[in-house]
């Protein structure tokens, strides 16, 4: 100890100490406030701050050093070698970057020791290193035991530094800067009193050495960086500190202008901050409230009347969540609004509470559950409502009683929607469903289905008689006028009516055969009612059959198409043939269109259908003779389908069929659907070359008003015209006007369903185009169409 004494009392000038000492001081307060900054910041910007840190740090040292050398007696006569105290500078930047990043990467107070001791151990290299570089006409030596405790001193007071800078307050920086300061100075002074000199002339200076005029340049220049490094680093933490306080008043002005309450606790259920509008929920703008527990505060509302329940039970609840991490939400009343509370805990320890007020939200909530259940029209139950409420009466139905299901279907409702609008319609039908309600128990239910369809679930009565009696009843009521918007209305309903359980004992059920009698209903004159009875299934059941066997006839491939022969009148040769679809069923033989087409269309198959027989008569007329075409009719659902002009495209593509052998037979059916849309389509079809023909003409609505919008290549007259030519005057005047017209717009006209020569023969009379019939042939398959062109017509009867 006396030979450091001595050694900083004797050997060293006291100014440049100072100096050393002040310079030191400034590094250090610039290195602990780089490495609160480094602390605060992640990703990228913390190795940003680290390393600046570690520049201020490792140049502080470096300088503090080499100030102080310039004030060792000794040293005047001395120089030092450029590569070392280059070497040396690097040392304590590095060694001190280690040290740092220790420390900024934990909260853990063992680990930021450890990152200040290694920054002390950074101090003792650059100290060594230093020393190295000092070269002086002497041989030196070092004193052990003094360089141990020189080393202590840089690890101990650095470790304390960076442990004590850990705690983020304004009293630890400043303890940390003078530990800092204290490692520094600390270690240089020991170190330099073990040093130990003796002279000799003979040892020489390098060439590589510096001056120490030289030396106190770059030490200056040193102090200048660490000075403006540190003044930038000031000045950006003052930037930031600026920037925190705009945060804070974004944050309070946030936090005032919140719709949502927030109360922040600490975890001991402490008020920390809350907004006005918390305040103003709860109604606690006129007690003091920060710094305050929550229980003291429930108490003082639960003495005023303002608050229910066990204050200190439901404090203890919030507290016990928050410490085990639960998040919890709670609905209360205040003031009759419902505030929804949601508590989430804090890492750290205690909660933030949120206040919502939801009393509209809820009214909402609780209106749209109505609408989901109810019609929005007559406020009855709707159809799932009284499904659910159909199932639980049929749970509620002891032993000894019955239920009763009444579908209802208003008569000729549609009638009064076209001619009087629709205003008047919603009108009678909330004038109906609020009759219905008058009319039924208490215990039984109302229901819209839907359109003009009702539903009531009788429930409790233990004979039919009763649901004969309310059936009759309703008949009655819903008939009776009604007076609606100066009109007087008078409608009918048509009942069908299913019993539980001898009907059924499921929902669906119940309602598919009260649905049947409904039908029955109608079928027998409407404006009654009608049991269900077992046969009324049978026609269904057919029916489904039916189409179930469609769906299976496709996927088995058992449609093909037939030809029927279309012939000149004049020159008595076939020009063109008519695909007809048949049906080869396995169990039933071929089954005529008329058994299937309508069931099709009702389905839709009539899509898949359409495009088979498109397909397959486009294949077979690529192998006829060129002069030969093929006509294909479609069906009013085909042409609503968008991708027809694909199909009919790719149908004569893969063909390789002429455009205009292909002719199209359309009914006057499709155009009703949409004229428009319907004539566009037309057109492109003709642009292909696909040829156009009117079927049935003369059966339709308004035949000649569609010649005139669209230019058709072919008219085709309606069989039942044909079969009476013999018979009736007005058939053969029918046939004369339709071949005048067809010669005047140069239209083809073919006349249907010709079964004799007379029929034949006044066809060619009155100037027809062509016919087609069993005179010449009874449609057949595709490969007799080679013996259809060679023969002769056969003179076949019907």
């Amino acid at each position: 100890m006396y030979q450091v004494l001595f050694c900083l009392i004797d050997q060293h000038d006291w100014r440049l100490v100072a100096l050393g000492g002040a310079v030191c001081l400034l590094a250090s307060a610039a290195a602990i406030s780089l490495f609160l900054r480094a602390r605060a910041a992640t990703g990228g910007a913390r190795l940003v701050w680290i390393t600046l840190d570690a520049i201020v740090a490792g140049c502080g040292i470096w300088a503090t050093h080499f100030i102080a050398m310039q004030a060792y007696g000794p040293g005047a006569g001395g120089a030092y070698n450029i590569p070392v105290t280059i070497l040396s500078l690097i040392f304590a930047i590095a060694v001190t970057f280690i040290g740092l990043s220790i420390s900024v990467s934990t909260r853990r107070g063992a680990l930021v020791a450890l990152g200040g001791a290694v920054v002390g151990g950074g101090v003792a290299a650059m100290h060594y290193t230093g020393m190295m570089a000092f070269e002086i006409p002497a041989h030196v030596g070092w004193s052990a035991g003094i360089v141990t405790v020189s080393i202590l001193l840089g690890i101990v007071f650095g470790s304390c530094a960076l442990f004590v800078a850990g705690r983020d307050s304004l009293s630890s920086a400043l303890a940390a800067t003078i530990l800092l300061t204290v490692a520094i100075v600390s270690h240089h002074f020991t170190a330099m009193g073990a040093l130990e000199l003796t002279p000799d002339p003979a040892v020489a200076i390098s060439g590589l050495s510096i001056p120490p005029a030289s030396m106190s340049f770059l030490t200056a220049s040193a102090a200048v960086a660490i000075i403006a490094i540190a003044l930038v680093a000031a000045l950006l933490d003052r930037r930031a500190k600026g920037e925190l306080g705009r945060q804070q008043i974004v944050l309070d002005t946030a936090l005032e202008n919140m719709s949502q309450g927030l109360c922040m606790f600490d975890a001991s259920g402490k008020i920390m901050l809350f907004n006005e509008r918390y305040a103003a929920m709860l109604g606690r703008t006129g007690i003091p409230l920060t710094g305050r527990l929550l229980v003291e505060v429930l108490r003082e509302e639960h003495a005023r009347g303002q608050w229910k329940g066990d204050a200190d039970q439901f404090f203890a609840r919030l507290v016990a969540d928050a410490r085990d991490g639960r998040t919890t939400t709670d609905v209360v009343t205040r003031f009759d609004r419902s505030i929804r509370v949601v508590n989430q805990p804090m890492q750290g320890g205690g909660w933030v509470a949120t206040f919502e007020d939801i009393t509209e939200w809820l009214e909402a909530q609780a209106k749209i559950t109505h609408m989901a259940r109810h019609d929005a029209l007559t406020n009855l139950p709707n159809r799932v409502l009284f499904h659910e409420q159909l199932e639980q009466g049929l749970r509620r139905a002891g032993a000894n009683d019955q239920l009763a299901v009444l579908c209802l279907d208003l008569d000729h409702f549609k009638d009064i929607n076209d001619s009087l609008g629709h205003p008047i319609g919603d009108a009678l039908l909330k004038e109906v469903g609020r009759r219905l309600k008058a009319t039924v128990g208490e215990d039984d239910t109302v229901a819209r289905l839907g359109g003009d369809e009702f539903a009531v679930v009788q429930i409790g009565r233990s004979e039919e008689a009763a649901a004969r009696a309310l059936a009759s009843h309703i008949v009655e009521v819903i008939s009776a006028p009604y007076e609606i918007d100066d009109h007087q209305i008078v409608i009918g309903v048509s009942i069908g009516i299913s019993l539980s359980p001898q009907d059924g004992s499921h929902p669906d059920e119940l309602l598919k055969n009260a649905d049947l009698a409904l039908y029955r209903a109608k079928a027998d004159g409407r404006g009654t009612y009608r049991f269900f009875e077992t046969g009324m299934d049978a026609r269904a059941q057919a029916r489904r059959l039916l189409e179930m066997d469609l769906r299976a006839a496709l996927q088995r491939n058992e449609f093909q198409p037939y030809y029927q022969p279309i012939r000149d009148v004049v020159s008595d040769r076939v020009v063109a043939f008519e695909a007809l679809l048949r049906w080869n069923h396995p169990q039933r033989g071929l089954i005529a269109p008329i058994n299937f087409i309508p069931l099709a269309e009702e389905t839709g198959l009539i899509v898949q259908l359409g495009e088979l027989v498109l397909r397959r008569a486009c294949a077979d007329a690529a192998t006829w003779p060129d002069d030969v075409g093929v006509a294909v009719n479609l069906s009013p659902v085909q042409f609503k389908n968008p991708n027809l002009i694909a199909s009919v495209t790719e149908a004569l593509e893969k063909s390789g069929l002429a455009a205009r052998r292909l002719e199209l037979e359309i009914t006057e059916s499709v155009l009703l659907q949409n004229s428009e849309a319907t004539l566009t389509t037309l057109h492109e079809l003709r642009a292909m070359g696909v040829r156009i023909s009117l079927d049935d003409f003369g059966t339709g609505y308004s035949s000649l008003s569609y010649l005139r919008s669209f230019p058709f290549d072919k008219i085709k007259i309606d069989r039942s015209f044909v079969s009476e030519l013999a018979t009736r005057e007005d058939s053969v005047a029918i046939i004369r006007a339709v071949t005048g017209l067809g010669r005047s717009l140069g239209i083809v006209t073919t006349a249907e369903g010709v079964e004799n020569d007379a029929q034949l023969e006044l066809l060619r009379r009155e100037g027809c185009t062509q016919a087609q019939g069993y005179l010449f042939s009874k449609p057949r398959p595709a490969s007799e169409v080679a013996m259809m062109l060679d023969r002769p017509r056969l003179r076949a009867s019907a």
